[in-house]
């Protein structure tokens, strides 16, 4: 039984799992941002950037920004990294959403935005739970320790 005033250090285990959701979640947002700008290579122009396909484009982009900086402040123990996975997969959590409902509208099978979205909630919660934060708080000693 460890001694009264004993603390036990923080696991990094829901860090590692949001920053593992979130690499998943990146290459999720790779392929979508290469489907998106398909149409530009196959000659339909900048005119298909208007409307909807240009905000989906946007938002992609800035959700896989957040996600990768993000994920790299979380593996240096920054708590701001937790917080803007949280944002940023929220991001894709609503993205994912829309594409559950249109897919659904159009008679497909939503698989793709389903795994997507569950993989996207894992992220946020794993980013939110207060041992991410706990594991973020704990300063690693640097240097050697005396004999």
């Amino acid at each position: 039984m460890p001694h009264p005033g004993y603390q036990p250090q923080p696991s990094g285990i829901t860090a590692v799992l949001a920053v593992v959701f979130g690499f998943l979640c990146l290459g999720a947002s790779a392929w979508s941002i290469v489907l998106l700008v398909q149409p530009l290579v196959g000659g339909c122009g900048e005119s298909c950037f208007y409307g909807p396909v240009g905000v989906a484009l946007v938002t992609e982009v800035v959700s896989s920004l957040l996600i990768l900086i993000g994920a790299i402040l979380l593996l240096a123990r920054k708590t701001a990294g937790a917080i803007l996975l949280a944002v940023g997969g929220f991001i894709v959590v609503v993205q994912a959403g829309i594409g559950v409902v249109m897919a659904l509208t159009y008679g497909v099978m939503p698989l793709v935005p389903i795994l997507g979205l569950l993989v996207a909630l894992a992220m946020v919660v794993c980013a939110l739970l207060p041992p991410t934060f706990a594991y973020t708080r704990k300063r690693v000693a640097t240097g050697y320790r005396p004999y």
